[in-house]
C-alpha cells in the first residue's frame, strides 16, 4: 500500500478489532435468519444486458453498451462465465468483502479525522447493521459498489490530503474514474467537479493534480467519445431523456398533457410512459435499421423483459427530453415545486424505494425497529403510495427518517463553517480539503437525483449517508471536545 503512496490502517486496536467481529457474527445472524444473496434481478432489471450475451459475448456486447455504462455489466458477465454456483458465490464474496470494506474504511477514515476511536465504532456500527446496508449488500445492483467506491476515495483523499504524494493521489483519481463508468449519475461533470475541487484548494500543487487526473480523466471521457461514435450521445447512459420525463412530463396532470400533445408542445411520444416496450414507440418514431448485433436489435432479452439497450431507445430518450425541458421552460415554479417534493422520497428509509430485493422478510422485524428508533421514522407507510401522492400530506410528513432530515443540513452547514474558518489562514487545515469533497458530493447526489429522477430518490441517498455520517462524527466528536473541556475547567476552577 505504501509503495502507492497510501498510509495503510493502523495497528490492530481492540476497535478495529470490534467492527471486524461485529460484522462478521452480524452477517452470519442475518444468514441464520435467511438473509441471502438476491441475483435474480440479472434476468428483468432494466440495467441488464441479456443474460447470454453477458454469459457467451461478454466484451463485443459491452462495447455496444450504450444504455449504462459498464462496469455493472462486466461484474455479473464475470460471475455468469463461472460454473454455478460458484458465479454466485463470487458475488456473494465481492460484496460480503465491500462490505467489510465500508465498514473499516469509514472507521478508518473518522479516525484519521480526529475522532475519537470508540464513537467512530459507535457510529460504524449502527451504519453496518442498518436495513439498507444489509439489504444493498444482498443484492447484485450497483448501490453498494458505488458507496463503497466513494468511501475508499474519501479514504484515499485523507491519506493523501497533506502532501499530495503522487502515487496516492493517482490511485484517488482512478477509484474516482470507476464511479462514472459504473453508475451514470456519476457524469463526467462530476469528475471534472472533484478535480476543480483540488486544483482550487490546493492551487500550487495544479500541475502534479493535473497529471495525476490525466488517465483517469481519459478512461471516463473515452468511453463517452465511443459512445458519441456509436451513438451520437456524449454520456454513460442513454436514458437521461426517459428518467427526466419521468420526473416532469408524466407527473403533469393527464388533460394537460394530452392538451399539450395536442397543441404540438410535446411530442406524441409522451402519450407513451417512459421505459415502455420498444413496439409501444412503432408508430411514434422512425425506428432505425438492424445492425445485426443481438445487444443493439433485440426487442426483448430473452424473449421476455424489454431490452432498453436496442437502437431505438436513443431516439426515443432524445425526443422524451426534449419534452422534459419543454415543461420546465413552460412551468418552471410547477417544476422546482415538484422536484422540492422529491425531497419527501429522498428521506424516506433507504431499503423502501420502489423496487424490492425479495429480502426484506428476512430482516422484517429488525428493519421496523431500526427504522423507528435509529432513524426516527413516526409512522412507516406504503412507499407506493407515498411516491404517487396517495398518501395525506401529514402522513408523508410522519414517514420520513428524520435522523437523516435533521444531520444532512447540519452537516453540511458545518462542513462549510469548517471550510470557510480554514480559508482564512495560510495554508489550508488538511481536514478542509476531505470536507469539501464530502460536501460535494452530498450536493451533487441532493442535486441531481432529485431533479432528474422521481420514485426511487431514497436509493440515491443511499450512497451519500456514509459520508453525512463522516461529517456527523467530527461535529459529535467537537461537540463532547468541548463539553469535556468545559467540565475540566469547572473542576480546576472548584
Amino acid at each position: 500500500m505504501s509503495r502507492l503512496g497510501v498510509k495503510p490502517f493502523a495497528k490492530v486496536s481492540p476497535p478495529f478489532a470490534l467492527l471486524v467481529c461485529g460484522f462478521l457474527l452480524s452477517r452470519l445472524w442475518f444468514w441464520i435468519q435467511g438473509l441471502t444473496f438476491n441475483d435474480s434481478c440479472l434476468y428483468w432489471f432494466y440495467q441488464y444486458l441479456d443474460v447470454d450475451l453477458l454469459e457467451n459475448d461478454l466484451f463485443a456486447s459491452l462495447w455496444r453498451l450504450h444504455a449504462q455504462p459498464p462496469l455493472l455489466n462486466l461484474l455479473a458477465g464475470i460471475g455468469l462465465k463461472m460454473t454455478l454456483p460458484l458465479g454466485w458465490w463470487f458475488w456473494r464474496i465481492v460484496y460480503w468483502g465491500m462490505g467489510l470494506a465500508q465498514t473499516l474504511l469509514l472507521f478508518d477514515t473518522m479516525k484519521r479525522l480526529g475522532v475519537h476511536a470508540w464513537l467512530a465504532v459507535a457510529l460504524v456500527g449502527a451504519y453496518m447493521i442498518s436495513p439498507g446496508v444489509l439489504l444493498f449488500e444482498n443484492w447484485l445492483f450497483y448501490p453498494y459498489p458505488a458507496a463503497t467506491l466513494l468511501i475508499l476515495s474519501t479514504w484515499l483523499l485523507v491519506n493523501s490530503s497533506e502532501n499530495l504524494p503522487t502515487r496516492g493521489l493517482f490511485v484517488f483519481f482512478l477509484v474516482c474514474s470507476c464511479l462514472p463508468l459504473l453508475r451514470s449519475l456519476f457524469h463526467l461533470v462530476w469528475l471534472l467537479g472533484v478535480i476543480a475541487i483540488l486544483w482550487f484548494l490546493r492551487t500550487k500543487a495544479w500541475k502534479r493534480i493535473l497529471l495525476t487526473a490525466a488517465l483517469p480523466l481519459l478512461l471516463v471521457t473515452g468511453w463517452y467519445a465511443k459512445n458519441l461514435i456509436l451513438f451520437d450521445t456524449f454520456s454513460g447512459s442513454s436514458w437521461m431523456g426517459m428518467n427526466f420525463a419521468r420526473a416532469t412530463v408524466f407527473r403533469l396532470p393527464d388533460h394537460q398533457r394530452e392538451e399539450w400533445i395536442e397543441q404540438g408542445l410535446l411530442s406524441k411520444i409522451s402519450s407513451v410512459g417512459p421505459f415502455s416496450p420498444v413496439e409501444r414507440y412503432d408508430s411514434l418514431i422512425v425506428l432505425p435499421d438492424a445492425t445485426g448485433f443481438v445487444c443493439l436489435d433485440e426487442t426483448r432479452r430473452g424473449g421476455s423483459s424489454p431490452n432498453y439497450n436496442n437502437l431505438s431507445y436513443i431516439e426515443i430518450s432524445k425526443e422524451y427530453e426534449r419534452d422534459a425541458w419543454t415543461v420546465v421552460r413552460r412551468k418552471p415554479l410547477w417544476w422546482l415545486e415538484k422536484t422540492a417534493q422529491n425531497l419527501l422520497i429522498f428521506f424516506r428509509p433507504v431499503q423502501e424505494f420502489g423496487l424490492r430485493s425479495g429480502n426484506q422478510s428476512s430482516i422484517e422485524g429488525w428493519e421496523s425497529v431500526y427504522d423507528r428508533w435509529v432513524n426516527g421514522q413516526i409512522r412507516p407507510s406504503d412507499i407506493n403510495k407515498a411516491v404517487d401522492g396517495r398518501l395525506p400530506a401529514v402522513s408523508m410528513w410522519l414517514a420520513l427518517c428524520y435522523l437523516w432530515v435533521l444531520i444532512y443540513p447540519m452537516s453540511l452547514a458545518l462542513g462549510f463553517y469548517w471550510i470557510g474558518t480554514g480559508r482564512g489562514r495560510e495554508r489550508l487545515a488538511k481536514n478542509a480539503l476531505v470536507i469539501a469533497f464530502i460536501i460535494f458530493n452530498i450536493v451533487y447526489l441532493m442535486l441531481i437525483g432529485n431533479i432528474f429522477e422521481y420514485g426511487e430518490n431514497n436509493r440515491f441517498r443511499f450512497m451519500s449517508d456514509p459520508l453525512v455520517l463522516i461529517l456527523s462524527s467530527i461535529a459529535l466528536n467537537n461537540g463532547f471536545s468541548r463539553v469535556k473541556n468545559r467540565i475540566g475547567k469547572n473542576e480546576s476552577k472548584g
